[in-house]
């Protein structure tokens, strides 16, 4: 099924009776069995001429995933939801963006290799070329989602991995010489958790992150008299040394 719609179907009503369902989200769930309102949601997520009901459509879904449930994420899966999900990365208002990160974030729990098939890090790659100018309510749901990828058992590939820790490591090389406020020590707390899980997968993992100047990067944060940050960056210099030794 293409994810471009036929609109010559959807008229005002239709548009009007959908956002009334969402402005009641306890009462309304996301249904496969109703093809007419996941072809509204898919509708509304590419659509550019109601900024107010694409915005409300994101919501909707990420509270429908709040559950953090796999039968949830699962039905957007299915209903190839995910790849338009993903497209909106590529938008340029940063409200839509940021929902999208937490939705398909949310997404990344259960369904990681899927979202890498969709080109994920394509999109990623998109938003992390501007790094530099980004928000930081951004630069946290993104760190957030990398981290989602990589809290998992199951490993990604060395290729994959490195590329996440490299993106980790740009995170927390951001802006060295500025006091960091809240959101970026969230970040900050969220890539070094993403580096340590990445190091429980095997020295492999650990000379493939070095490449990406892993040692000089974390050891700033070994001295930190915040426990956020050094516990997990002296578990990894643990696994470093374990390795070297």
């Amino acid at each position: 099924m293409s994810n471009h719609l036929e609109t010559n179907n959807i008229n005002a009503d239709d548009l009007e009776n959908f956002e009334k369902a969402l402005d009641d989200y306890k009462n309304n769930q996301l249904q496969k069995e109703d093809p007419k309102f996941i072809n509204m949601v898919k509708f509304c997520l590419q659509s550019d001429e109601n900024y107010e009901l694409k915005c409300k459509t994101i919501g909707f879904i990420l509270f429908f995933l709040s559950s953090y449930e796999i039968n949830e994420a699962r039905i957007l899966v299915e209903n190839k939801i995910v790849p338009i999900l993903i497209e909106l990365l590529y938008a340029t208002d940063y409200v839509i963006v940021n929902n999208a990160i937490a939705t398909i974030a949310n997404i990344a729990m259960h369904f990681r290799d899927y979202l890498i098939e969709c080109n994920l890090f394509d999109a990623v790659f998109h938003i992390f070329s501007s790094l530099e100018t980004l928000e930081e309510v951004t630069v946290l749901a993104i760190s957030h989602l990398m981290m989602f990828c990589v809290a998992n058992e199951d490993p990604l590939s060395i290729q994959h991995a490195g590329q996440i820790a490299s993106w980790f490591l740009r995170i927390l090389n951001r802006k060295p010489d500025v006091e960091i406020d809240s959101l970026e020590f969230l970040a900050h707390t969220v890539c070094l958790d993403g580096l340590d899980y990445i190091a429980e997968w095997g020295h492999e993992y650990i000379d493939a992150m070095k490449e990406y100047n892993l040692i000089d990067t974390i050891t700033p944060f070994l001295n930190s008299n915040q426990l956020q940050l050094q516990k997990p960056a002296s578990r990894i210099h643990h696994k470093i040394n374990s390795i070297e030794n």
